[in-house]
This record gives structure tokens, sequence and C-alpha cells, in this order.
């Protein structure tokens, strides 16, 4: 997970499946915008934990209120499927919002590794290197800072980037532990485990196959 996210970018940007492995030039993008990328993880696992509440939430309300006790299955199949889709609006809004950074964070990225000399135009994917040229974005290389400048802006920098890392990989940590939380507490066998909804196919359907069936 602390590669996906911007892999994910780059392949939509680029239109090519096999981008999302050209690994060297992704790891450059994490490291150019590594704050942001950062605060990209904690938005992604926040809203996935409010996610993972919101699909736990049903397995407690049962003899918990009238309402749901009292409910058919044919009502109860109702009153789930108008549950989930709230959840889904939620699920959009979310996309919406990590999609719309993660691709500000890429786009900021891109020009920065190029402004820095990190990275060529003759080593961006072509599809690339021409929509930035088409659209004259791809910047000039800056000369780095020299002499002390460059000395404490490296010493300060490398501690400060072991500190982002550390975050980066507990942000992702604490998103996968969720799952298991939420799993423990009310397990969706397969769909539970195998789907992340801001990561993987955005679905958020939970209804118990044995009540799809008697509502059919």
């Amino acid at each position: 997970m602390c590669y996906v996210p911007m892999a994910a970018v780059h392949q939509a940007v680029t239109g090519d499946v096999w981008a999302f492995f050209d690994f060297r030039f992704v790891w450059r993008l994490v490291r150019a915008r590594l704050s942001a990328y950062v605060i990209l993880a904690a938005l992604t696992a926040g809203a996935s934990a409010l996610l993972q509440i919101l699909k736990t939430a049903p397995a407690f309300f049962d003899d918990s209120s009238d309402f749901w006790t009292d409910l058919s299955d044919a009502q109860l199949h109702t009153a789930l499927w108008q549950y989930y889709l709230f959840g889904c609006l939620l699920l959009f809004v979310a996309l919406l919002l990590t999609h719309l950074l993660a691709a500000g964070i890429y786009r900021s990225a891109v020009l920065k590794v190029l402004r820095r000399g990190r990275v060529s135009r003759g080593q961006l994917h072509p599809r690339l290197a021409d929509w930035l040229g088409r659209l004259d974005l791809l910047p000039s290389v800056q000369p780095p800072p020299q002499g002390l400048a460059r000395v404490l802006r490296a010493t300060g920098r490398a501690g400060y980037r072991r500190l982002l890392f550390a975050l980066l990989f507990l942000t992702w940590v604490g998103y996968v532990f969720s799952v298991y939380v939420a799993e423990f507490l009310n397990n969706h066998p397969y769909v539970g485990f195998m789907n992340h909804p801001l990561v993987q196919t955005p679905c958020f359907n939970y209804i118990p196959s044995d009540l799809d069936a008697k509502k059919s």
C-alpha cells in the first residue's frame, strides 16, 4: 500500500497497464511529495475506517432497536438495501476526494522530479511526455543548492523523511488492521477480506446471501 496509490494514478494517466510496475519512476514520485503522500494515506485510511464501521454496524442492530427486531425478511432486506445505499454515497464522496488529492500529488511530483533533474524527458512514459510537451509544461532543470545550504538541507531532510516513511507505514498498517477488526466483529466471507472499496472494486453491498435468496 505504500506503493499502490501513486502507481494506480500513474497507470490511469498513461492508460498503460504495465505502467503500474514502473517501480523506479513511481518511487521517485512518492519521495518527491512524501508529506502530501502521507496525508493521502491518512485520508484513505480514515475514510476506510468509517466504511468499516458502517459495514460492521448491522451485526448489532438486532435486539438493539424494535425497528430492526420486528422487521420481516422482506422489510429487513429493503432496510439494509437503503442502509448500504447510504454507505455507497459516502464511498462515492470518499473516492472523489482521495482520487482528486492523488491526482494533484501525482501532477506536482512529476513536475518536481523533472525540475530537480531526477527524471529526464526521455525517462518519462511516452504518453506522459507527449501530454506535457503539448501543454508546454515541461520545466527546465534547476541547479541544486550548493555549499552550506545543501548540507543543512540534506541533514534536516534525512530525519524528516525517516519520520514520514514511519508514519506512512503505520498508517497503512492501521488501514489493514481495521479490516481484520471489522471482519472479526461481523464476518462477510470472501468479500469482506478480498474487497477494499477505496483501493479495489468500489462495492459496498453486504446484504447476506440467504436474505437475498428469501427476498427473491
